[in-house]
């Protein structure tokens, strides 16, 4: 539950910024085009008493959009039986940005 009108802080649950700086601005510029749509937030769970979500976008996973245009990386969560189907959409997608050489990847 939640105040009306209260901030709280979070983050993309399992999401790593990009670590070069490079390719930060491109991160954010990608982040930000998604932010201005419809915006449905889930609290997946809570560390240090930090909302880890997952955020959709018109219906689209934005770590999921983030992932597959390889501006950033996820961080595997040991308790896969908790967090299988996000972990496995996750993979998915930044495999499929390292195969087709997407930003970070393209090297």
């Amino acid at each position: 539950t939640t105040v009306p009108g209260a901030a709280s802080e979070c983050q993309l649950a399992f999401i790593i910024p990009p670590e070069d700086e490079e390719w930060i601005p491109d991160s954010m510029r990608e982040l930000q085009s998604m932010l201005s749509n419809k915006l449905v937030l889930n609290v997946v769970s809570k560390t240090g008493g930090v909302d880890q979500v997952s955020l959709s976008s018109n219906g689209n996973d934005v770590a999921t959009h983030l992932l597959s245009s390889g501006l950033v990386e996820f961080e595997k969560q040991k308790n896969r039986n908790r967090y299988g189907t996000l972990m496995s959409q996750y993979e998915t997608a930044m495999n499929e940005a390292r195969k087709n050489r997407r930003n970070r990847f393209q090297y």
